[in-house]
């Protein structure tokens, strides 16, 4: 059975690799996501950790500010048995400390009702099928994204037009 994850209804989380195409304005996809007012973008607790350190560019803190955050609470011993699970099974032959951080914030994404991951992060997205399978996170870039959005927005006026021949 195919899945389908809306993203019209399910949070969306950015990783921190995209905040630099926010900054520059280039992406003309990334440009189009961020200002969709039908999707809920959201920067995980994880990630704003991220952008707190040193190395990071001050404008790229700043166009961090323009999202909503999820905040950081404790994990439950199950949350956190999960956790140890997406990580031992999703690492393949990764060495922990190398993945930790990335499938944090997969687990976060999906704690805080996050249906998809947007990133460019190459090692995620090529463990796509996998992190599903353990996390019901869909992994996907921002062009992936945006087709995903499309799709529901014809989706959506498909039903509409139903209804209406419905009554």
């Amino acid at each position: 059975m195919a899945r389908y994850v809306d993203p019209l209804v399910h949070n969306t989380i950015l990783d921190a690799n995209l905040l630099n195409e926010v900054v520059s304005g280039r992406t003309p996809t990334v440009n189009r996501m961020v200002v969709l007012e039908d999707i809920n973008i959201v920067l995980s607790y994880s990630v704003r950790e991220e952008l707190n350190r040193s190395a990071t560019p001050a404008a790229v803190r700043a166009a961090a500010n323009r999202f909503i955050y999820s905040i950081r609470v404790e994990l439950t011993p199950p949350e956190i048995a999960s956790l140890n699970c997406l990580i031992n099974e999703a690492r393949g032959n990764s060495q922990r400390k190398n993945v930790e951080r990335d499938l944090l914030h997969i687990f976060e994404t999906g704690k805080n009702g996050g249906g998809h991951f947007v990133t460019r992060d190459d090692w995620l997205l090529r463990n796509a099928e996998c992190i599903w399978g353990l996390a019901q996170v869909e992994i996907v870039t921002p062009e992936q994204f945006e087709e995903k959005v499309e799709t529901a927005f014809k989706l959506r006026a498909t039903l509409r037009e139903a209804n209406r021949a419905s009554t």
